[in-house]
């Protein structure tokens, strides 16, 4: 199986960063307002920090094993790609129902050199094969391995 580029562990540990930063803050408000209205001492708002370092580390934690979860491969007969901490999510579109591959980048990935790339399957209801934020080189190489792209 081959993994997703190191960039996007860091593009993703930022993002659950300040994810985790974002919730951590609401949880603290809630508890600095509860503090407040149960007059407890002043000293527990030192205590409001707890939340969001707490956020900020479960974010970064649950970007890395979100980075380690996900994998992809293509065969002579088969493209693959697997995802998922709690629910394991596995989807093999054999190549010939692919219909088109298209891409996808926005100004984040485009300045990390990186491109969304999807598999689209022939047949209604036929599942789409997404795998995120794969370096330029490779979804040119992906492409021409799935023989779309050659002329490109």
């Amino acid at each position: 199986m081959n993994l997703l580029p190191n960039s996007v562990k860091k593009l993703w540990r930022i993002s659950g960063a300040a994810t985790g930063a974002f919730l951590g803050l609401i949880v603290a408000g809630v508890l600095g307002a509860f503090i407040n209205v149960m007059e407890f001492p002043e000293i527990l708002y030192i205590a409001l920090i707890l939340p969001f370092a707490g956020g900020i580390a479960l974010g970064v934690w649950w970007a890395g094993v979100k980075f380690r979860n996900w994998g992809w491969q293509i065969t002579e007969r088969w493209i693959e790609a697997k995802r998922g901490v709690l629910a394991h999510h596995r989807v093999v579109i054999p190549r010939n129902r692919i219909q088109t591959i298209t891409t996808n980048s926005g100004p984040i990935d485009r300045m990390l050199d990186l491109e969304t790339i999807t598999v689209h399957t022939a047949g209604a209801g036929a599942p789409n094969l997404t795998i995120p934020h794969l370096g330029t080189a490779t979804v040119r190489e992906i492409r021409t391995a799935l023989g779309q792209g050659v002329n490109d």
